[in-house]
């Protein structure tokens, strides 16, 4: 990126169980998991501190899409987004990257 003076950024995409708390939920209660052993954040939390050490923008998607109301991703458990995922993404990443000024990961 450096030599094609390219700003490199990284994106968290977040999988649907991060995103809907309530299939998360149903999904726990339907394999007999405890919910307590698991840490749905954890991988975003070590890409973001690994951008930051490397000074490397970041944005996590996760936290501006988790929602209870609005679906992002196609039916049948499919992990791809539909239409308002897709276009929620747009608006995410148009909002953030008119506002980075290469301090690093969010």
């Amino acid at each position: 990126c450096r030599s094609h003076h390219a700003k490199l950024v990284i994106l968290i995409f977040p999988e649907r169980f991060q995103v809907h708390p309530a299939e998360w939920k149903a999904l726990a209660f339907d394999y007999n998991l405890d919910p307590s052993a698991f840490d749905l954040r954890l991988a975003n939390r070590r890409i973001l501190a690994i951008c930051r050490k490397r000074h490397v923008d970041c944005i996590d998607l996760t936290p501006s899409m988790v929602t209870s109301v609005q679906q992002y991703y196609l039916p049948g458990g499919d992990m791809h987004w539909n239409a308002q995922g897709q276009a929620r993404v747009a608006e995410i990443l148009e909002q953030r990257m008119a506002t980075m000024d290469g301090r690093g990961a969010e």
